[in-house]
């Protein structure tokens, strides 16, 4: 899956004392939060892929992304 090929990635990044930012979409709702649309519920398999906690902001600007 393309979880899988970043995993190399993402623990080299942590590995350098980095700290990934991982940013992705899911379909277009043409300027509306659509619930069904969110990449929160990937959340749990990131962490178990990762082997860390992951951080979700629904946000990439203001205050919820920059709380994340």
């Amino acid at each position: 899956t393309r979880i899988e090929r970043l995993v190399p990635t993402v623990r080299d990044i942590l590995a350098a004392g980095g700290l990934p930012i991982l940013l992705a979409h899911f379909g277009r709702p043409k300027g509306q939060r659509v619930p069904e649309m969110s990449l929160q519920p990937l959340v749990p398999a990131l962490e178990t892929a990762f082997g860390c906690d992951v951080m979700f902001s629904a946000d990439c600007i203001g205050a919820g992304a920059n709380a994340a």
